[in-house]
């Protein structure tokens, strides 16, 4: 596997790990905003909810289906944590 290899491989970890700790993060503001519903009307605190969320469900779909933007930003992680690895197997210190 190519260094390049490696990194498209980590950098879909690193998508697969950002889209299950949004999807968590997102049910617990639907509580959130389903609570702001029955106690009141925050219609700003709901549409900067809403926001939130539409923003992240584009991106929670497979790694490969994403755009070049959305990739790089995992890439970033892939290749940091990828220079950890190598400065390991090298027995190199941080």
């Amino acid at each position: 596997m190519t260094r390049e290899e490696l990194i498209e491989e980590l950098a879909e970890l690193e998508h697969r790990q950002w889209e299950l700790w949004s999807q968590n993060i997102a049910g617990e503001l639907r509580n959130i905003r389903r609570d702001i519903d029955e106690a009141a009307d925050f219609a700003g605190a709901m549409r900067g909810i809403d926001l939130l969320l539409e923003r992240w469900r584009k991106n929670w779909k497979p790694y490969k289906e994403l755009d070049d933007k959305v990739k790089e930003r995992d890439r970033k992680w892939a290749r940091e944590a990828l220079e950890i690895m190598e400065r390991e197997a090298n027995g190199e210190e941080q």
